[in-house]
């Protein structure tokens, strides 16, 4: 598999691995185990990006980015709320607010990163999907 391929899979894995954790952890925000899973998770992700994104194509720089840190920022500010005993209900509020804003990078930058990761990898193979019809699946191709 050549280098851009590589460099690609890996990106995606630690995508998918940042994002399960995250999903994981919003079902148990409660569980500090499944908090700092996530936060490793998303630092894995964020090490990869800040090293590696001179090798990525632009557009998924900016959606991988922008996702990247939303994500962060998210988390770090619901990891402090979540810290916090006994919390008064201003405190949950803003518990609520951080869980949400994380949860739609989730659900609304995710699949824009997800499908910019997969046009870049179709290319890199030569999958032309001008070929593919709409409601057709496409071929399926080895790893």
């Amino acid at each position: 598999m050549r280098s851009a391929q590589k460099l690609l899979r890996s990106c995606y894995t630690l995508l998918l691995e940042a994002a399960d954790a995250a999903k994981f952890f919003a079902a148990n925000p409660n569980d500090l185990l499944l908090g700092k899973e996530e936060w490793d998770r998303h630092l894995d992700l964020y090490r990869f990006f800040h090293i590696k994104k001179i090798y990525l194509p632009t557009a998924l720089c900016a959606v991988l980015g922008n996702y990247e840190t939303r994500m962060r920022l998210s988390i770090g500010t619901l990891k402090i709320y979540m810290s916090i005993e006994n919390a008064r209900p201003e405190i949950v509020s803003e518990q609520v607010k951080a869980m949400r804003e994380a949860w739609q990078a989730l659900e609304t930058d995710l699949p824009a990163i997800m499908a910019e990761l997969e046009k870049e990898f179709r290319r890199l193979l030569g999958v032309e999907l001008a070929n593919v019809k709409p409601g057709v699946e496409s071929p399926i191709l080895p790893l």
